[in-house]
């Protein structure tokens, strides 16, 4: 778990799950983005600012720590961490320089790219100041004040979020998940912005790319996906659940919620279970068994599921 320390620190914690013991704790430079990541030995995060870390799982080692700017929690799979990272341009529009989000390689040993960012694409919704343009950007106002962050705390380092995610208030930190990748045999598949893309491996080529036209006036519509059988799940901004075909990505079918949806759904025993930004959880039942196994965020305890 994390936690902002009283010295200005946020810190990286191992604790006993039975009693609360702490069997080591590190420094991080900021809030982790969604939770750190288990694999192996090891323990992964991205913090707001982009900083990647990993450290060894038992004894909290810091094994290597490396700014390359990241916009998504980390993916390990094989050799390599799979992460968005975030690529300005020299080149300006109305609201400062161009941003660009591509998918990372990134050796799990070292903690460097491999090489350069995988279809890169233009990102808006990683812009402040496109986002403060938004009706989330008023939600968020409303939802900070509610649980009294009217005017956020500086150890919440908003800064970071901000220059980093395009991210400005407390809820908005609380509720980002980013373009996090997920595998699905040997494919990796991501939502980016308004698409979701499933690569051939981590080639510049698709298998199929789905795009979401919403009604709505963000420019990130779609939560990372839950998968299951042959099924993709995804919620959207515009209030949505859909059902994807995992081979082919057509929309199999979509169910109105009619409030925004940020967070990446559960999936158990042919049910699909999801949570609204004004907090309402909801399950659907498919009567399909196999809608099942993606249990929580990430897929399992690990948060870092693999569906070979």
């Amino acid at each position: 778990m994390t936690y902002p320390g009283g010295d200005g620190m946020h810190y990286l914690t191992c604790r006993d799950i039975e009693s609360g013991h702490e069997y080591w704790k590190q420094p991080i430079v900021g809030e982790v983005i969604t939770a750190p990541i288990i694999e192996s030995d090891n323990v992964y995060c991205a913090c707001l600012d982009g900083t990647g870390y990993c450290f060894g799982a038992l004894d909290g080692e810091l094994i290597w720590k490396e700014a390359m700017l990241l916009t998504s929690s980390p993916l390990i799979y094989k050799d390599n961490i799979y992460a968005s990272v975030r690529e300005e341009s020299d080149d300006k529009d109305e609201y400062g320089n161009i941003q660009y989000e591509g998918l990372g390689a990134i050796s799990k040993r070292a903690g460097e790219l491999t090489g350069d960012l995988i279809a890169k694409t233009k990102a808006d919704y990683l812009r402040a100041e496109v986002n403060r343009k938004t009706a989330y950007a008023e939600l968020q106002k409303s939802l900070d004040a509610s649980v009294g962050f009217g005017s956020a705390p500086s150890s919440a380092k908003l800064e970071q979020g901000m220059t980093n995610l395009g991210v400005f208030s407390v809820s908005g930190i609380w509720a980002y998940q980013g373009s996090r990748a997920m595998v699905y045999k040997g494919d990796i598949i991501q939502a980016r912005g308004n698409e979701i893309i499933r690569q051939v491996g981590d080639s510049e080529d698709n298998r199929w790319t789905y795009t979401y036209k919403g009604a709505t006036d963000e420019t990130r519509l779609l939560a990372p996906p839950a998968v299951a059988g042959e099924y993709l799940f995804t919620c959207t901004s515009d209030g949505y659940l859909l059902c994807l075909s995992i081979n082919d990505g057509r929309e199999l079918w979509k169910y109105k919620v009619g409030e925004p949806m940020r967070f990446q759904p559960a999936l158990w025993k042919g049910r699909v279970y999801f949570t609204t930004d004004t907090g309402k959880l909801f399950c659907i039942d498919t009567k399909n068994p196999e809608v099942d196994g993606w249990m929580m965020w990430g897929g399992d305890s690990t948060h870092n599921k693999i569906l070979e």
